[in-house]
């Protein structure tokens, strides 16, 4: 879970203050489904109670603790009321907040929903933020294997290089000997042969 916080935009559209562009972008998405027929009765922002006001012992008034969830609506294709949260990322005292919520939902409002904590990204498309990380985590390791990957096609061919200047070396060496023989035997004049053709342009 990330626990740093961001300050998002926030952004007016027809007539509702969203925390975010993605967040408003979900409800211009939700719109259109609306208009379609695959949604409807579509609430921003709804309150709802997670724990009722109350006194301490001390005698302190404390206030009731409420959850807004960015959007509830029913979807005419799952037949199912749909609560929705859309996040760039997720902070502590959300979390406590979307636990106490879920337990609201199964126990008392609708026992066949959750809280649904949306993201959207270009890669990813509108998805689950858990499922979010699982897709980025696969795909940061993907790019480090593609990363080692044509890091040592790179080693490899210095490591070739560097052994065929060496190999190279040596032959030079080895022809610059025969060279400097007054006689060869047969093997080396075969091997001076050899290296001679190899080496046209050799001048010792």
């Amino acid at each position: 879970m990330a626990y740093g916080r961001i300050f998002a935009k926030k952004v007016n559209y027809d007539g509702h203050t969203f925390d975010s562009e993605m967040e408003c972008l979900y409800y211009k998405e939700l719109k259109i489904r609306e208009a379609n027929g695959e949604v409807w009765n579509v609430r921003v922002h709804p309150s709802y109670e997670l724990q009722a006001a109350f006194t301490n012992a001390n005698g302190k008034k404390i206030k009731a603790l409420t959850y807004e969830p960015d959007f509830v609506f029913y979807d005419n294709i799952e037949k199912r009321t749909r609560y929705i949260d859309v996040k760039g990322m997720l902070l502590p005292e959300f979390e406590i907040k979307w636990k106490l919520f879920d337990y609201q939902l199964k126990y008392g409002m609708a026992t066949n929903s959750c809280l649904e904590v949306l993201k959207h990204s270009k890669t990813t498309g509108w998805c689950s933020i858990e499922d979010y990380k699982k897709i980025m985590k696969t795909k940061k390791q993907q790019l480090v294997e593609e990363k080692n990957y044509y890091k040592n096609i790179v080693l490899k061919q210095e490591h070739d290089k560097e052994m065929a200047e060496r190999k190279k070396q040596r032959e030079l060496t080895r022809l610059n000997e025969l060279l400097s023989l007054p006689k060869l035997t047969k093997q080396q004049q075969l091997r001076l042969n050899e290296l001679k053709e190899k080496y046209p342009d050799y001048d010792k």
